[in-house]
């Protein structure tokens, strides 16, 4: 039988032994034999032989990697004469590329061509197949094999070409590995005992079982489990030991079937609950060695087949019902969860139906909402940044001009120059958040010419549209022209009412100076006549004289009492003392009189200003009100304490009076005010020479009466 005519796909593979696969089985098994001793080298020869007589490939490299696999390293070849044995690191790459996986090209691979034709770039490569060659499972180098012509690979001849790549595989690793076997079990040796002290460190309970089910080794977690005794355990029935850990009557039979099982899996896990402890186990039985014989006719594994790790997993057991309950728990919640969305369906029917009508309404009610603006007495525009972006008709009305020309123009156009800035001004604090709302009168341009008054409020409208804002406008011209009607018929009465005082002021300054000069001397020349008769009748010694002297004694006390109350009266309409000396002299005077004639009044003066100080047009006025203060006292008040200040502070001159007496109330106040009392007086007179009077109540401590006049800094 020719080579070159081997059919591996034949069936007679295993019953005839002159076929074309039992012959190259035979010739590997004649190579396949590990080296006796680490010069052989004749393997990858023998190897790349036989590749080359069952596939007549063109060329055969066999390489490895080495140095991380940054180098390639040439450990035989077939059709390369002067080849290197290192590779440079670009070549590397490339048994890189071919080490991944197995790969068959053919002229239609064009990748994989150019990548050969690295190796020889001379040559014309049009097929090829790379087979890995693997160390403890991963790549570390590949059998190239290139043709020349194309050619095609069998899975018969794939597999023999693994079968040499794994005898290949085996000499390289003995060949690099052999010199250091020794050593190697050396170390094996010394490590025993510490992997032996690691297991027995372990919780979980590790028996070592051989082919028979007895018990070879068991580590010292046996002990902690109150088991018993490691050593007592070797050569004992495995399943004595599972009774133990698992009263339940299939112990037994669930043994023999995992035990069985072992033959055909790799691992077999279970898991039991002792329901009389409480405890939970977790049985773990798997192979020693994992070289591809499962069963117990394994000579080599007599002593250790399986091992039998069995770890307490109470807690774990315990944690997976608290996560069944609270999985259940959960269920539970989703259900009603499903039932509120259910529910929360129906409601929102119920809310979609709601909201159809609402809208329907809310059409009607912007409807009626338009009718509204448009029939109210109300100008109302919206502004977008300053601009009219819709007004009513009642708005146009009031500025006269049509709706159509006022949409766009700016709102201070329509206003009077003299009031745009305050107007620019509020717009802006609305649409800068610093004010929400402003409410005022503003004059507005008429389109007609005419001055129109209109009270003007400005609303912020949203927090979405902070440059859009609400204008109402009224139209109170007619309240406006009303107003400064009365401020100018109250201009008139304030004019009228302060030259009837000051009239006022000056009859009684020519009524006190008549009476203190006219009928003052004539009482005091009556006085001064009727005191020469008295005497001249002293000397007189007729029966009727002692009477007649008697009456005109009479007569001169009359007299002095009427010139007593006449200069009082003229002190009371204008004391002279305030022309010549001044307010300060007069308060002083007007409260030792005012003492001598209430003599349970106690009065404190406290007065820290000078006399230049205090103006001209003031001094009567604080007279006067000091006057009528006093009087009131004494009419209404009771006091026993009265406090008189005048000072200044703040730029102002400050007239303060105040008494411990009983007070009076708001209304009674008012009726004092309404009905022409003093108090009104008082307030007139400071309000006409430029102050303000305020009056607190503290009923019942007492009254205070504040006045102030501003000063000329």
């Amino acid at each position: 039988m020719s080579l070159e005519t081997v059919d591996l796909d034949n069936n007679d593979v295993s019953t005839n032994p002159n076929s074309s696969a039992q012959i190259y089985l035979r010739k590997i098994a004649e190579f396949s034999h590990p080296p006796d001793h680490p010069e052989n080298k004749t393997i990858i020869n023998k190897a790349i032989d036989f590749i080359q007589e069952i596939t007549q490939a063109d060329y055969i490299i066999v390489s490895s990697l080495v140095n991380n696999g940054s180098q390639c390293v040439v450990h035989g070849s077939f059709g390369l004469d002067n080849f290197r044995e290192s590779l440079n690191d670009r070549h590397a790459n490339i048994v890189k590329e071919f080490t991944s996986d197995r790969i068959i090209f053919n002229a239609k691979e064009f990748h994989f061509q150019q990548l050969a034709s690295c190796f020889l770039p001379e040559s014309a490569i049009k097929s090829g197949i790379s087979v890995p060659i693997r160390a403890d499972g991963a790549p570390c180098g590949c059998l190239l094999i290139f043709s020349k012509n194309d050619q095609t690979y069998s899975p018969s001849k794939i597999t023999l070409l693994e079968h040499v790549a794994h005898l290949i595989s085996r000499y390289l690793q003995q060949k690099l590995f052999y010199p250091f076997t020794g050593q190697t079990a050396h170390k094996v040796v010394e490590a025993k005992p510490e992997w032996e002290n690691v297991i027995d460190a372990l919780p979980q309970l590790v028996v070592v079982i051989n082919t028979l089910g007895k018990i070879v080794r068991i580590n010292q977690a046996i002990e902690h489990w109150g088991l018993g005794a490691a050593s007592s355990q070797k050569d004992k029935d495995v399943i004595n030991l599972l009774t133990l850990l698992c009263p339940a009557p299939d112990t037994v039979s669930r043994w023999n079937k995992s035990w069985e099982e072992l033959r055909h899996r790799h691992m077999i896990e279970w898991e039991f609950e002792n329901h009389i402890s409480g405890m939970s186990l977790r049985f773990l039985l798997r192979h020693l060695h994992n070289n591809g014989q499962h069963g117990p006719d394994n000579p080599q594994q007599h002593y250790g087949y399986a091992a039998l790790i069995v770890d307490n997993i109470t807690e774990l057991a315990q944690l997976r019902k608290q996560q069944l309950l609270y999985a259940e728990s959960l269920k539970q919640q989703l259900c009603g969860k499903i039932q509120q969305l259910v529910e929360l369906n129906v409601r929102l029917a119920e809310e979609l139906t709601q909201h159809k009508r609402a809208r329907k309404a809310l059409k009607l009610s912007e409807s009626r909402y338009t009718h509204l603006l448009e029939n109210t007495l109300v100008g109302i525009c919206v502004l977008d940044k300053g601009k009219i972006e819709y007004c009513n008709q009642m708005f146009a009305e009031i500025i006269g001009m049509e709706v159509k020309k006022i949409h766009g123009k700016q709102l201070l156009r329509l206003v009077d120059p003299e009031y745009r800035a305050l107007l620019f001004k509020q717009l802006n604090s609305i649409m800068s958040a610093q004010a929400d709302k402003y409410l005022g009168i503003i004059k507005a341009i008429n389109g007609n010419n005419k001055e129109r008054w209109v009270k003007i409020k400005l609303n912020y409208l949203s927090a979405e549209e902070p440059e859009k804002i609400l204008v109402n406008i009224f139209d109170v011209t007619a309240q406006k022209e009303i107003e400064i009607s009365l401020r100018e018929s109250e201009r008139r009465l304030r004019t009228l009412y302060r030259r009837l005082i000051n009239a006022q002021e000056n009859e009684r300054k020519r009524v006190a100076s008549e009476l203190h000069d006219g009928l003052g001397q004539m009482l005091s020349s009556i006085k001064y006549r009727v005191e020469n008769t008295i005497k001249r009748l002293d000397g007189e010694q007729y029966p009727a004289a002692s009477g007649i002297r008697l009456d005109l004694q009479t007569v001169v006390v009359e007299i002095k009492r009427v010139v007593e109350e006449t200069r009082c009266m003229a002190m009371d309409l204008r004391p002279p003392i305030l022309d010549d000396l001044g307010i300060i002299m007069t308060i002083n005077w007007f409260c030792r009189q005012f003492q001598q004639t209430f003599k349970n009044m106690k009065i404190r003066q406290e007065i820290s200003v000078k006399e230049n100080d205090i103006d001209e047009k003031l001094k009567l006025v604080i007279y006067r009100i000091m006057q009528e203060s006093f009087n009131n006292v004494i009419k209404h008040s009771g006091a026993t304490n009265l406090v008189m200040k005048l000072y200044k502070s703040n730029h102002s001159l400050h007239l303060k009076i105040e008494d411990d007496g009983q007070g009076f109330t708001i209304e009674d106040r008012n009726n004092r005010v309404n009905t022409g009392s003093g108090l009104n007086s008082m307030r007139e007179r400071a309000e006409l020479t430029g102050g303000f009077l305020h009056i607190d109540i503290n009923k019942p401590a007492g009254t205070r009466i504040n006045v102030i006049w501003p000063m000329a800094k």
